[in-house]
């Protein structure tokens, strides 16, 4: 060991290895701390954005426009900040708010999901996924108010059944006639949700009424009827596997926040009136 630190060429590395270090803390301190620093990596950014909103390179003269618009931005930045104007603006204050967010949902990643997981979240939330009821109907509008004639009409249109004979009876109309294995939502989208709660729940078979919707009276007729259901994973694997993840992310991030939140103090100060 002695040998080989009276080497010369041992001094000679150690005493370049100082020279480099003192280099770089003479470097450091004469680092002006105000200058605005326009990095490779942030002439790149600009570039690529550039070229994806407009399909082409930037020329020089749009790159200078470009820097110089950062370096304008960054002063007054610092500007600002140096004055104070970023504290208590709940603007400056929620941005930020959601830049951390962000970076929250960066570093706590969620795995992929397994069938089993999404399997156990389908099972514990089946109304979000379940498959609406469907009928398919045929409608007679009578107008605002139903006529006296009203119950013939309906027996006649019960003799009729699901002719195409219908659509000449009652009032002018340009409501859809007919719709065919229509979930409960296109029907309200249509009518109004009373009529369609109505017509879900109605039996096939028979014309009844009068059914009120958002536009007056109908006579209606359902002719087939899908009855609401259960479905399985690979139905709706991509909204399953979306609304877990989403509900992972939001945990994780819960879990970050409470960690953040651990290290401050806080202390809440207000008068009684004003909580009153």
């Amino acid at each position: 060991m002695r040998r080989i630190l009276r080497e010369p060429l041992v001094h000679f590395l150690a005493l370049g290895a100082l020279m480099f270090a003192l280099y770089a803390v003479v470097a450091d301190r004469n680092r002006d701390p105000d200058a605005i620093v326009v990095g490779q990596g942030q002439v790149d950014m600009m570039a690529a954005v550039f070229e994806r909103t407009w399909q082409r390179a930037p020329t020089a003269d749009e790159m200078k426009t470009m820097i110089d618009g950062y370096v304008r931005d960054e002063i007054f930045y610092r500007e600002g900040v140096a004055m104070g104007m970023d504290r208590g603006d709940q603007l400056i204050r929620r941005r930020v708010r959601q830049k951390v967010e962000f970076f929250a949902e960066s570093i706590n990643g969620v795995p992929e999901p397994a069938d089993a997981q999404l399997q156990a979240y389908l099972d514990a939330h089946p109304d979000l996924y379940a498959a609406p009821a469907r009928v398919t109907f045929r409608q007679v509008y009578l107008g605002t108010e139903a006529d006296a004639d009203m119950p013939q009409l309906l027996a006649h249109l019960n003799e009729l059944g699901d002719s195409d004979a219908v659509q000449e009876l009652g009032r002018a109309t340009q409501l859809d006639a007919r719709m065919d294995l229509a979930h409960e939502t296109d029907i309200a989208r249509a009518f109004g949700r009373q009529f369609a709660q109505a017509l879900v729940a109605m039996p096939p078979g028979e014309w009844r009424g009068p059914i009120a919707s958002e536009y007056g009276l109908h006579l209606v007729r359902v002719s087939q009827r899908e009855d609401a259901r259960a479905v399985e994973l690979a139905e709706v694997r991509g909204l399953v596997e979306r609304d877990w993840l989403r509900g992972e992310l939001a945990a994780a991030n819960e879990r970050y926040y409470a960690g953040l939140h651990d290290r401050y103090p806080v202390r809440v100060e207000y008068s009684r009136a004003v909580a009153q």
